[in-house]
């Protein structure tokens, strides 16, 4: 708590001394009112940036110089920054949905919440867990071969028909192997991650032993990516591989997986489950399958960026 408050005070240390400037401006004012700086003095707020390629951090101006309202960025910044500060004073978690509702009108979009958010622990140097802020699950879990103790007490025990829904790693207290795990299926789609535990698929007679199938839903969230890496690491000597679909966005989602990914790069080897292998069918392994390809979707322009932003992002 004591980063976030000096933090705060830095912010507004800079608030007063940029006041301090405005108010020497007095009349006559010889300056030009398409000048912001010369007229109200001038705030700057660095902030660490994980998201926009080629930095590290963004700078929230005010004045920004321009004819729309300037001051919201910073407002937004100080509003998240006061909601993690009363959590953390409460002892409790916040989620960033949580956060959005609390102010719907400041904020606009969950994609600010989420990206403030990110942007505030990487300048804080802590995670997010760290400001009592808890990922909301969405990802799966099918296979009875384990059993997750949580912390608040009580046990999530796993079954082989069904998907679980996979808890926060903050929530885990730690994992009881019930029986033999012999591989890991990390499962892109939900809909397939379905069909699977229909099957029961975690203990079908034709595979080598039992296992246990996650999917995160296409792009995983937080809870998910911990639950892999937790596995990967405390699983060893047992596989773990990845069935995405052979395109970009395949190949992305298993790369957050695998490497971890732009936004969290801070948090990445907390999350990159190095050892995950791609499972599926590749491009250059259609023709092995009489496979005509004027049946296959076309790439577009949004697929042609992508492949670009994977072969410039991705280690090789």
């Amino acid at each position: 708590m004591e980063c976030i408050e000096s933090f705060a005070l830095d912010i507004l240390e800079k608030l007063v001394g940029s006041t301090s400037r405005s108010n020497e401006l007095t009349p006559p004012f010889t300056g030009t009112f398409d000048d912001p700086q010369s007229r109200y003095g001038r705030l700057e707020i660095a902030i660490s940036c994980r998201r926009r390629e080629g930095s590290d951090r963004r700078i929230l101006r005010y004045p920004m110089g321009a004819r729309t309202p300037s001051s919201r960025r910073i407002a937004q910044l100080l509003c998240v920054m006061n909601h993690v500060h009363q959590a953390l004073d409460k002892g409790v978690s916040l989620t960033k949905r949580d956060l959005y509702y609390r102010d719907v009108a400041l904020f606009r979009s969950q994609t600010i919440v989420d990206r403030l958010i990110d942007d505030l622990a990487a300048t804080l140097k802590q995670d997010r867990a760290d400001l009592n802020i808890r990922a909301t699950s969405k990802g799966l879990i099918c296979g009875s071969g384990l059993l997750i103790h949580l912390v608040e007490g009580g046990a999530l025990r796993l079954n082989d028909c069904e998907g679980t829904l996979i808890p926060p790693g903050e929530n885990i207290a730690r994992f009881e192997i019930e029986g033999p795990i012999t591989w890991v299926l990390v499962v892109e789609k939900e809909a397939i991650f379905q069909t699977l535990c229909k099957l029961q698929f975690t203990k079908y007679p034709t595979l080598p032993g039992r296992g246990l199938i996650i999917t995160g839903k296409g792009y995983p969230d937080l809870a998910t990516r911990q639950m892999v890496k937790a596995l990967s690491d405390h699983l060893p000597n047992i596989p773990i591989v990845a069935l995405v679909d052979s395109d970009a966005y395949g190949l992305d989602i298993m790369s957050v997986y695998k490497y971890g990914s732009q936004g969290l790069r801070h948090e990445n080897e907390k999350l990159a489950a190095h050892r995950i292998e791609w499972l599926g069918i590749r491009a250059s392994e259609l023709s092995e399958f009489d496979i005509d390809l004027d049946m296959l979707i076309p790439i577009t322009k949004h697929d042609e960026k992508k492949v670009h932003i994977l072969l410039i992002s991705c280690p090789a």
